[in-house]
């Protein structure tokens, strides 16, 4: 770790943090698909930070915040498609994880969606 607020990973995760919260901005649960929060918000969070376990790197606490803040802004824009609302916040780790579990990303986000 460089400095204990950043890994190796550091540009990848800004890139994908600043390519999610564009594209978020732009995004209404109203007129845009489901699948699209999926694909272009909460796919490649969930990717940078699986790629970096694979590759033994341990994310700072600044580029987790980061990830997961933009993940569950994704999130409540997801269940906003879904005219739903999520009460909780997830962790890049809890959501990764239950990605493992059910073997999709979409799967995965279902699951906490529909979750209490």
């Amino acid at each position: 770790m460089c400095g204990g607020t950043r890994s190796a990973y550091w540009e990848t995760v800004a890139a994908v943090v600043e390519r999610a919260r564009r594209r978020h901005e732009r995004f209404d649960p109203a007129d845009d698909a489901a699948a699209t929060a999926i694909d272009e918000g909460i796919r490649p969070i969930v990717a940078v930070y699986a790629r970096a376990r694979r590759d033994g790197v341990t994310l700072s606490a600044v580029e987790r915040s980061l990830l997961e803040g933009v993940l569950n802004d994704w999130l409540a824009a997801y269940a906003g498609c879904l005219g739903r609302s999520i009460e909780n916040t997830y962790s890049i780790h809890e959501v990764a994880r239950t990605c493992r579990e059910h073997g999709t990303v979409a799967d995965a986000v279902d699951a906490i969606v529909a979750s209490p």
